[in-house]
């Protein structure tokens, strides 16, 4: 389970990102929506503990995201790679970072390469990549060692469609114990996968529905989440 406590951040210059945020969590598959600005990236990297809540607290199956981490899958919004590693040495140091055997992590890298249809990219440099490729790498440290806990921050931005498979795919493959926080600004892209929807605006918890709250509604939630969301 995901609790999240009187959660507020305030950056330096004054503004607040997030503002006495309170949300459990127990869904496999749980969804933030919201346009550019609610709160999304905020929530999540204090979530994986690479922001520091101003107030607050969040725990992941009882643990602190710090103590947490080598349990958590973390895919950011922004392709922050070493850019003098090859793929393949990026997943590597990934794979070494979870303490995965080496010969272990070698299988792994070439079996997510391969169905990616993406195996040049273990020699190429991360320099040298396009934006859809580097996200590819992404995706692939994310899902590698089978975590408990994955969060994805606008994961679909310059992924092609063999990359949103595998994604879904990914996504099937993991422990039932396992969950994975997505987020989006596109209702299309979440809705179908999504076990739970968080409307975030503002910085705020605006709304929270389950599957069964939106198939009893059918395609009237679509317009009423476009009104929730402002």
């Amino acid at each position: 389970m995901l609790k999240i406590t009187d959660l507020s951040k305030t950056y330096l210059n004054g503004e607040t990102a997030l503002s006495k945020f309170n949300l459990e969590i127990n869904s496999k598959i749980t969804s933030l929506l919201g346009y550019n600005g609610s709160g999304k990236t905020t929530l999540m990297k204090i979530i994986s503990g690479v922001l520091t809540p101003t107030t607050g607290k969040v725990e992941i199956f009882g643990h602190s995201p710090y103590s947490f981490r080598q349990f958590m899958g973390y895919m950011p919004e922004e392709n922050f790679l070493p850019p003098f590693l090859t793929g393949g040495e990026f997943l590597m140091f990934c794979c070494r970072l979870y303490g995965m055997p080496k010969s272990q992590a070698k299988e792994k890298i070439k079996t997510s390469l391969g169905i990616l249809k993406s195996l040049p990219l273990k020699n190429k440099l991360v320099k040298n990549m396009s934006s859809g490729n580097k996200r590819k790498l992404l995706l692939i440290q994310a899902f590698i060692h089978q975590p408990k806990l994955v969060i994805l921050d606008e994961p679909s931005v310059y992924l092609d469609a063999k990359s949103k498979e595998f994604m879904r795919y990914s996504i099937e493959c993991l422990p039932k114990s396992s969950m994975v926080l997505i987020s989006s600004h596109i209702l299309s892209e979440i809705e179908e996968i999504a076990d739970t929807l968080i409307i975030l605006r503002q910085g705020k918890l605006i709304k929270v529905l389950n599957r069964q709250d939106i198939a009893q509604k059918g395609q009237a939630w679509v317009d009423d989440i476009r009104k929730i969301m402002g």
